[in-house]
């Protein structure tokens, strides 16, 4: 070793000289080296200093290995490649090629070290390189070269994007019917789309578009609205848009949507119009086939009402989540259950199910949502009072914008009876061959159109053998053709394949007898499965005589129908046998209802004593002549009736003639049916006299106004109306004296607990039988849920246009600003590219490249936030007091405050709390006072007011301060702006007031600035309350 020479007392003192300065080079060498001969270890300084150990404490090399490389499987692999270099070294007598590993220093860190082996003359040298921060950088320039890659790819997809979206935009138009036009306000010059010219049906190569050629096909009666918005859109900077109709080249009429924006030159003064032209006349049709669509669905509505309840069904809706089951008053009915509300939990369904049928009930309750299948089931329910009920269910699911199921709509129907009728059946299925058999009806069985099996009665009425009869097919038995003109064959076959499909059919047919003798048969046909196989059931009965009686019955029918009089036949005990149309439709009761009552139930109770007198004179053989009595119809309502009555002495019945006479008793019994009227509405009606006072009020007005009839007749109507439109009261007496009637007329009153409601007017005059004014009634309906909704849909509207004018802004913003750092970085990459690049020059570009790279993520990271700040609105609504979030804020930066000498001053004596996300209105409070101190003047003492307003129902936020300023006119539209900042002296990024804007219509509000320079800002907020 080199150490041990130096030592050695060498008679040669030039020798140890150049031995001592030898070893102090090597100490000093600036890589790590160690020299190994077999007996000891030799580390210079910087090999000590690179890694912590020294020879002592690697005195080999398995506990240098063990040391450096801890973790087991690398240590093998090094060793493994150190011991392939050490070889290749050896064979080729020349130092190995570098190897770069991991190694674990002495204090615990790793560096990457790259190792050179040499051989001379038995010892072992080893140089040792710290690149871990070469290894760090070229990771580093790895990556970026990635990132690079990745998005020069993505940027060459743009660009094919790009021109897609160009071919596509074309297509689009064509299939949008939309054509685009430019107007150049220099030349005046203006250029129409191809599609522009295909919705005006005009040649572009023979017509040139002008403003006022183009107005020559507005429709005459939009030409003055369509000129007063283009007009109007140069005092707009925003996108402007209008629908009308045009005449075209052709004489057709369309509606079009026109929508263009005003480009303006720095000056602000107008130099381009850029606009599109949409044919929406489908559009439009629409519009007003949906308008009739929407009629005709309320229309359906009701008669699926009216349908739901003839058919005894209970409706439900049950919430799948909840477990919760809403019924309709039928269904508790159904159910035998006492209605407390309309609340029914899934749970106690499932208890009033029958136990043998309650595991299965269950099961296919939630098979329903498994299958997202129609629910169709039955089972029984045991009421509370022990009684079984078969229950008939059908449901469907509704599902959620994303497919889910969300609730279940469903209707119950008791089949009890249906149930007994068809166990019934089943018990009768026994009797069938017997009564087959000795039916006085002819039965046949029928298949393929042929006779397979008949009974007795069968071969007697067609006269015929029972081997005639089955050895030839049904047709044999008809005539050519039916009385009504009908084919026998084609009519029975249609009438055979609705009863094969499970249809059951009862008609009259005329058939022939074997020797050819026609008769007329009531047909019954019905579907019969025997053994497996499907039959015809063909039930014949001879009406011929019947069809005579019943045709001279009709005669007397007719009559009896027909009669403008009311007709109707009692049994002796006097309960309706008969009645007529015009008794039926006069009395509102159908004839079934009419069979369950006895004469004395349609009388109304004072005159049922008399009736009753009547009809024992009757039994007595005095006949009722001329009797005039007040009925009741079916709605409860009552009219006068003129009856003659008499008795059939041989049958015990009734016979009676009643003729209508309320018109002529309709005059005195009208104000009294006005005033039931008046008074069952639910409308606000009353009357008020000429000087303005209340002089009658109904049942809907005590409800509407909360009012009783006491406390208000002989009041003012000005203490129902709002003071600030008491005016109109005038105005509506006016024209009621001019004109004679308000139709309709939306206007606010006041209820007695003071809350302002919403309400449509209706005033009619009130005149003496001179014709003279003496009063005025007026019906008001309560409309304030119809106001709400227009507002909310008003409101929803204005949100979705916000959010579009949001969303076309973040587009600019991400061009504008990612443009930049792109640039950069994709020509800094191409210039890498070159050959023959100097390092400090490849040095000074890879800091260009990272500065870029920073300024893309910073960029990236701004954007982010902004779209976090626009997305997280979820958090809880509170009421949040302004004098504690100024005192927070002045606690938060009070050092600040202090340093400053700032004086802020609050007035919040109007309004002082405001319902909203706390969060955010921190921020934006937070934001306004720190740029006020950020931008304040140097000479002056700063001075913030902060002040609240209660307009209406809006709340009013002012931020003024005595700061720098800017010119309002020259930048007051940009201030809003990201990234946007007047005075470069301070430090920012000009976030903040992008940020304020964004939080205030998160919140639904709107902000505006007012600014002199070196005079002071104000910030003006406005919110909804």
């Amino acid at each position: 070793m080199l150490s041990e020479i130096t030592m050695k007392n060498s008679p040669d003192q030039i020798l140890h000289k150049e031995n001592v300065k030898l070893l102090k080079i090597l100490q000093n060498l600036p890589l790590g080296l160690s020299i190994e001969d077999g007996n000891s270890l030799f580390f210079n300084k910087a090999l000590v200093e690179m890694i912590g150990y020294t020879p002592e404490e690697v005195p080999d090399e398995e506990t240098w290995y063990q040391k450096v490389y801890p973790d087991e499987s690398y240590r093998e692999f090094v060793k493994k490649e150190w011991k392939e270099k050490v070889l290749n070294s050896h064979k080729n007598s020349h130092k190995s090629q570098p190897i770069q590993t991991k190694v674990l220093c002495k204090d615990g860190t790793f560096k990457i070290i790259e190792s050179i082996y040499q051989n001379v003359e038995n010892e072992f040298i080893t140089l040792y390189k710290d690149v871990t921060e070469q290894y760090k950088t070229e990771e580093k320039l790895k990556e970026i070269n990635k990132k690079i890659s990745y998005q020069n790819q993505e940027l060459v997809s743009s660009k094919i994007q790009i021109q897609n979206s160009e071919r596509k935009l074309i297509e689009a138009q064509k299939a949008s019917k939309t054509g685009n036009w430019e107007t150049d306000l220099e030349t005046l010059q203006v250029i129409w789309s191809a599609e522009t010219y295909a919705i005006f049906e005009l040649d572009a190569a023979t017509f040139s578009p002008t403003h006022q050629s183009f107005l020559k096909f507005v429709h005459p009666d939009d030409k003055e609205m369509v000129d007063n918005a283009f007009i109007k859109s140069f005092e707009s900077k925003t996108y402007n848009s209008i629908e009308h109709r045009i005449i075209t080249s052709k004489g057709n009429t369309k509606y079009v949507e026109e929508r263009w924006k005003v480009s303006f030159d720095f000056e602000g003064k107008p130099k381009l119009v850029f606009g599109t032209c949409q044919d929406i006349t489908e559009r439009k049709l629409i519009e007003l086939e949906l308008i009739e669509t929407r009629l005709k669905v309320e229309e359906n509505e009701h008669r699926l009402k009216l349908a739901v309840s003839a058919a005894n069904l209970g409706v439900w809706e049950g919430f799948i989540e909840e477990k919760l089951m809403i019924f309709d008053d039928k269904m508790f009915e159904i159910y035998g259950i006492e209605k407390i509300n309309n609340n029914f939990h899934y749970d106690d369904w499932k208890k009033i199910l029958h136990p043998e049928d309650k595991e299965r009930a269950v099961f296919e309750s939630y098979l329903i949502l498994e299958n997202n299948e129609p629910f169709n089931s039955t089972f029984r329910i045991i009421k509370s009072d022990g009684q079984v009920a078969h229950i008939k269910s059908d449901a469907i699911v509704i599902k959620d914008e994303n497919g889910n199921p969300q609730r279940i709509i469903g209707v119950n129907r008791d089949i009890t009876e249906i149930i007994r009728s068809e166990n019934v059946l089943k018990e009768n299925e026994l009797k069938y061959r017997t009564l087959f058999e000795s039916s006085d009806d002819a039965i046949l069985l029928l298949k393929d159109n042929r006779w397979v099996d008949c009974n007795e009665s069968a071969i007697k009425l067609f006269g015929s053998s029972r081997a005639q009869l089955l050895s030839k097919n049904l047709f044999s038995y008809f005539p050519k053709y039916q009385p009504d003109g009908t084919p026998s064959k084609e009519g029975a076959l249609q009438k055979i394949a609705l009863s094969s499909g499970g249809s059951s059919q009862h008609f009259e047919w005329v058939h022939c007898k074997e020797n050819g003798t026609m008769f007329t048969t009531d047909v019954r046909l019905n579907q019969l499965e025997i053994e497996g196989e499907k039959y015809i059931q063909v039930i014949l009965r001879d009406i011929s005589e019947a069809k005579i009686l019943e045709n001279k019955l009709n005669e007397f029918r007719y009559f009896f129908e027909k009669s403008n009089d009311l007709l109707a036949v009692t049994d002796v005990d006097g309960y309706f046998e008969y009645v007529n149309a015009c008794f039926q439709n006069t009395l509102e009761y159908t004839e079934e209802e009419l069979r369950q009552k006895e004469y004395d139930e349609i009388f109304v109770p004072e005159f049922i004593d008399d009736a009753r007198k009547k009809a024992v004179d009757l039994r007595s053989g005095i006949a009722l002549e001329n009797y005039s009595a007040k009925m009741l119809k079916k709605n409860g309502e009552s009219i006068w009736v003129e009856w003659n009555v008499f008795i059939n002495e041989f049958s015990g019945k009734f016979y009676a003639i009643g003729r209508d006479i309320s018109e002529w008793k309709k005059h005195e019994e009208a104000l009294a049916l006005a005033s039931l009227i008046v008074n069952s509405s639910h409308d606000a009606i009353m009357s008020i006299s000429i000087d303005n006072k209340i002089i009658s009020w109904n049942k809907g007005a005590e409800k509407m106004f909360g009012y009783q009839k006491e406390e208000i007749i002989g009041k003012s109507i000005f203490q129902l109306i709002p003071e600030n439109i008491r005016t109109e009261q005038f105005e509506i007496s006016e024209k009621i004296t001019s004109n004679g009637l308000l139709d309709y007329y939306e206007t606010q009153r006041i209820r007695k607990d003071g809350k302002i409601i919403d309400v449509s007017l209706t005033v009619s005059p009130i005149l003496d039988e001179s014709g003279k004014l003496i009063a005025t009634s007026k019906i008001m309906r309560n409309i304030t849920s119809q106001k709400n909704i227009e507002k909310e849909k008003k409101q929803i509207v204005n949100d979705l246009i916000q959010r579009n004018r949001d969303l076309e802004q973040f587009t600019n913003i991400i061009s504008h600003n990612l443009r930049a750092p792109v640039a950069n970085i994709i020509g800094i990459n191409d210039y890498m590219m070159q050959k023959d690049i100097s390092e400090d020059k490849k040095h000074a570009l890879d800091n260009a490249m990272n500065q870029s790279v920073l300024t893309l993520d910073n960029v990236i990271r701004d954007l982010t936030l902004i779209l976090q700040v626009r997305r997280d609105i979820n958090e809880q609504k509170t009421d949040v007091s302004f004098y504690d979030l100024v005192d927070k804020i002045k606690t938060s930066i009070s050092n600040e405050i202090i340093d400053k000498n700032v004086q802020i001053l609050v007035d919040f004596s109007q309004i002082d709390t405001m319902t909203t996300i706390k969060s955010y209105l921190y921020s934006i409070f937070f934001n306004l006072i720190s740029n006020s101190i950020k931008y304040r003047q140097a000479d002056k003492i700063p001075v913030i007011e902060i002040k609240s307003e209660k307009v209406a129902s809006k709340i009013i936020l002012k931020f003024k301060d005595n700061g720098l300023g800017f010119d309002n006119v020259k930048s007051g539209n940009q201030v809003f702006g990201l990234y946007k900042r007047f005075h470069k002296h301070v430090e920012g990024k000009g976030m903040g007031l992008f940020m304020v804007k964004s939080q205030v219509e998160s919140l639904g509000g709107k902000i505006s600035v007012t600014s002199e320079l070196n005079v002071g800002t104000e910030f003006t907020i406005e919110f909804n309350l």
